[in-house]
């Protein structure tokens, strides 16, 4: 079986408007068409980054406790004063992750309400040609969708991006204090590493033929289908690679001079 992109129909062939293919412009024109994301986004990501500050300081502590409270002796005072604090710190980044979460699902809903009337609103008042060009339930469904994967991205997405962000550079911050040779070693480990799975996405993506257009597609639905092909590819077979035992047998398969391989192999 192999993977067969249809041509689209007039009905799906929607074209996204330039300034709004990039996901920041989409988040800027989101948040300036939703004045309720807006209202308390700062509050939200300050308590955000206090989550994070506390998820990154409890394990430095613990690693003071082991590090200076045994020294000479157990040191009672200083290691119940770190435990308390520890404590403190992961009881209050509790308490405000609830409260992130609790007023972003919050203003993504009064949010998406809104949009949700807005957009009917401006269906109804189409023209009856309009209406009849496109069906008006074909709309309905289409703003059904949007609208829900837009509330499943302002309730947890968000709120995970600033997260994810600010751990990743502050765990490098942390890493360069202690040591700046770790952060160097990490730095360059990760850079290629990123390099390696962009590098694998995009082959991918060329192999299926997809591109841009199709970002966010069902592929359960046209223009996607699953079809047998329509010719039998050359199939080759060649050592295997990443082993070191056994690497004589020909137990790799590919399609003879396919470049999406992640070693392209000569023809058998």
């Amino acid at each position: 079986m192999s993977a067969v992109i249809m041509e689209p129909t007039l009905d799906e062939d929607l074209e996204v408007p330039p300034h709004l293919q990039s996901a920041r412009a989409v988040l800027r024109r989101g948040l300036h068409e939703s004045p309720e994301l807006r209202k308390g986004l700062g509050l939200t990501v300050v308590i955000s980054l206090g989550v994070t500050a506390s998820t990154l300081i409890t394990p430095v502590l613990v690693q003071q406790i082991f590090d200076h409270g045994f020294d000479g002796g157990f040191r009672p005072t200083y290691v119940y004063t770190l435990c308390a604090a520890a404590l403190a710190l992961v009881v209050m980044a509790y308490l405000a992750s609830r409260l992130a979460a609790r007023r972003l699902v919050k203003a993504s809903e009064q949010a998406l309400m809104a949009l949700r009337v807005r957009t009917f609103e401006h269906i109804h008042q189409l023209s009856i040609a309009e209406q009849t060009e496109e069906k008006r339930g074909v709309f309905v469904a289409r703003v059904t969708a949007d609208v829900d994967t837009l509330s499943q991205f302002t309730e947890w997405g968000g709120i995970a991006w600033i997260i994810s962000i600010a751990l990743a550079f502050g765990g490098l911050a942390l890493m360069i204090v202690y040591s700046w040779q770790l952060a160097l070693a990490v730095v360059l480990l990760v850079i290629p590493l990123l390099w390696v799975v962009s590098s694998l996405q995009g082959r991918l993506t060329q192999a299926l033929g997809l591109s841009d257009a199709d970002d966010g597609a069902d592929v359960t639905l046209p223009p996607f289908s699953l079809e047998p092909p329509t010719t039998q590819p050359e199939v080759v077979a060649s050592t295997r690679i990443g082993i070191t035992r056994a690497v004589e047998r020909r137990w790799r398969y590919s399609v003879a001079g396919s470049t999406f391989v992640s070693r392209p192999r000569p023809r058998a």
